[in-house]
């Protein structure tokens, strides 16, 4: 494999060739210890970067679900859930586990890459798409991402493939979806990268309380001109209590109030720090975490004009980040 394909791989921008689609494949991929069947995926393994709260009572699809593991699994959290797979042999082990349960998993035989299936159905609470994405019989792989988020309301619970990194995820996520908050909830124990998406948002104390708790070294507060970075970071000063440096315009805050003009390599020796700054992502690319402030255009206009028309930052290196959140500030 030539250095260009494998950079290619790694950054997402390579589409791997597709390949005709096949029934009778992948037929003993899960395990269901209530029935005594073996499969390489344990179900005790996959489980545990859920919120299970996020089922109850809601609607759930999982794309690409096989013999139904996460299917059934999400109806014991208290989904009604529909499961699809374009293996129609798969789908008869899922009915005759159905059967043996006691289930009531809609299952159905379709395929992801047909426009006629994301038009026949609606909008779902949890959408499931676990280690589907890189599957090399898809033809549009990105166009099936794009279109699962337009038909989750509330999460999507994605999982990548072991032989990818984070960075390559989250860049799909951030390129070819809207979710408002994104989050690396780390590796199944099959090395599989693992995400919790969703269309949250903070308000800006629970911004503030978010960067107070996280365990990440490296945050950056981005955001257009008037839109809260300073009201935060004088909020966040309060409560630092030393946890991180405060930059912000490239100038070095103390928890006391006062600041000292840095430069953009002075950086490099702050072992943890927040980082306020509309360019922030422009100058720095080893942010674990970033917070996207975002008002009201319209009160904004009320206030005050702002200083000039700025872009929305943009997101150029992905090998560090793990969390992306959105925060209304108004």
């Amino acid at each position: 494999m030539s250095k260009k394909l494998k950079k290619a791989i790694a950054n997402g921008t390579h589409t791997p060739p597709t390949m005709e689609k096949r029934d009778h494949w992948f037929n003993e991929y899960h395990d269901m210890p209530e029935l005594g069947i073996t499969g390489t995926r344990k179900i005790n393994d996959r489980i545990a970067h859920y919120n299970q709260d996020d089922f109850k009572g809601a609607t759930a699809i999982d794309l690409g679900c096989n013999m139904g593991q996460m299917s059934f699994q999400a109806e014991k959290w208290g989904a009604d859930v529909i499961g699809v797979e374009f293996d129609s042999n798969a789908i008869a082990n899922a009915l005759e586990i159905k059967e043996k349960i006691g289930s009531n998993v809609n299952f159905v035989v379709d395929d992801l890459d047909s426009n006629f299936f994301w038009n026949s159905i609606p909008k779902i609470d949890v959408v499931m798409f676990l280690a589907v994405i890189d599957t090399i019989e898809l033809d549009n792989r990105y166009g099936i991402l794009s279109k699962a988020c337009a038909k989750t309301n509330k999460v999507m619970y994605f999982e990548g493939h072991g032989k990818a990194p984070v960075s390559k995820y989250m860049k799909n996520i951030v390129d070819y979806t809207d979710f408002s908050q994104i989050i690396y909830k780390g590796n199944t124990p099959t090395k599989r990268p693992f995400f919790r998406c969703t269309r949250d948002t903070l308000t800006s104390q629970e911004c503030i309380q978010q960067i107070v708790d996280s365990k990440y070294n490296k945050i950056a507060v981005v955001g257009k001109s008037l839109a809260g970075k300073t009201t935060i970071r004088n909020d966040l000063q309060k409560v630092n209590n030393g946890k991180y440096d405060i930059i912000d315009d490239l100038k070095h805050w103390t928890d006391t109030g006062s600041a000292t003009q840095i430069e953009i390599d002075d950086l490099k020796k702050y072992e943890k720090f927040v980082c306020f700054d509309y360019r922030a992502l422009e100058y720095y690319d080893e942010f674990d975490a970033v917070f996207f402030l975002t008002a009201n255009e319209t009160l904004i206009g009320q206030r005050r004009p702002r200083k000039g028309p700025l872009r929305s930052p943009t997101i150029t290196n992905y090998d560090t980040l793990k969390e992306v959140y959105t925060v209304k500030t108004y």
